[in-house]
């Protein structure tokens, strides 16, 4: 659990880091954060997946 935790944080860290930089306001961008949040995890409560938010 601990590990998965740290797993966690990591990908929230990338995702301020796009964030922080202003990235996420361009297509290539946003589609990285999907991809990083959508990364196969043990549980998942995403409402939405991944492809239906993945912008062409």
């Amino acid at each position: 659990m601990h590990s998965e935790k740290n797993n966690d944080f990591l990908v929230f860290a990338e995702v301020i880091e796009i964030i922080g930089k202003g990235e996420h306001l361009k297509r290539e961008g946003f589609n990285e954060i999907v991809r990083l949040v959508h990364r196969p995890s043990k549980t998942s409560l995403k409402k939405y997946s991944k492809e239906i938010l993945l912008v062409n």
